[in-house]
C-alpha cells in the first residue's frame, strides 16, 4: 500500500517538472507554462524565487523574479508601467496549491 502512494507521489512530481529554463525555454503559452519552469539563477547564483508570466501589449514571457521582487509585486509592474514601450502590464507568479493540497493528502494516507 505504501508503494502505491510513494509512486503516486513521484508520479505527480515528474508531471510538473517540464525541464524548461524560465528565460530560455522558448515561447511561453500563459502562466501555467512559466509557473511549472525551471527558475534559474540570478548573476549572482542566488537561485531565483519564482519563474512568473509577463504580459504587456504583444510582449508575453516568462520572467524570473527573486523574493524581494515577488513580496512587492505590485511596485515592479508599477515600474514596469513607468517605462516607455510598457502599458497594461500583468505579472501571474501563480501557485500550484491544487497540486500542493494533492501530495498533502497523499502524504495524510501514509
Amino acid at each position: 500500500m505504501n508503494k502505491t502512494f510513494f509512486l503516486l507521489l513521484i508520479a505527480f512530481l515528474i508531471m510538473q517538472y517540464d525541464g524548461k529554463d524560465c528565460v530560455l525555454g522558448g515561447a511561453t503559452t500563459g502562466a501555467d507554462d512559466c509557473n511549472g519552469r525551471d527558475k534559474g539563477k540570478d548573476p549572482s547564483g542566488n537561485e531565483y524565487y519564482r519563474c512568473c508570466y509577463f504580459e504587456s501589449g504583444q510582449t508575453k514571457m516568462c520572467l524570473p523574479v527573486t523574493k524581494e521582487v515577488y513580496d512587492e509585486i505590485d511596485d515592479a509592474i508599477d515600474k514596469y508601467e513607468d517605462q516607455p514601450g510598457y502599458e497594461d502590464v500583468s505579472i501571474d507568479c501563480g501557485a500550484n496549491y491544487i497540486m500542493i493540497s494533492l501530495i498533502s493528502l497523499i502524504l495524510l494516507f501514509l
